[in-house]
């Protein structure tokens, strides 16, 4: 049976990521994208959760898994990175518990973020008019 809403998929929670460590596998992420989501966190937007799965009590690691209600939620390496630039606690569904191997983990700190340029941040907002 398909999902009617997130609460259907796992427990939504708010992370406070000064308090738990949150892990990604991602790098090269967008500088563009992660200031116009900060953009969107000061003027309030509200965000889709970010996929997480629980690896112990303080730490959890985004999941790969895609999001049936947005398809252009993707991941959630971006937020993640502006929420924890903004000292902001970041709205996650616990969708399990984390069983891959660890070789790719990486602290979302310390995943390396990169200028993409405008032409291509141009091309993401008119894929999705939601970047500011």
């Amino acid at each position: 049976m398909r999902p009617q809403t997130y609460l259907d998929l796992g427990e939504l929670l708010w992370l406070d990521l000064g308090q738990v460590t949150l892990y990604g596998y991602e790098n090269g992420n967008s500088e563009e994208k992660i200031n116009s989501i900060m953009r969107g966190i000061e003027l309030g937007d509200d965000f889709p959760p970010v996929f997480v799965r629980r690896v112990s009590e303080n730490e959890y690691i985004i999941d790969s898994g895609f999001d049936p209600f947005d398809d252009k939620n993707c991941g959630g390496h971006h937020r993640a990175i502006a929420y924890h630039r903004k000292r902001k606690s970041l709205k996650c569904l616990l969708v399990g518990n984390h069983v891959w191997y660890d070789l790719n983990k990486i602290r979302i700190e310390d995943l390396t973020v990169t200028n993409w340029g405008e032409d291509h941040f141009r091309a993401v907002q008119q894929l999705d008019p939601r970047f500011r």
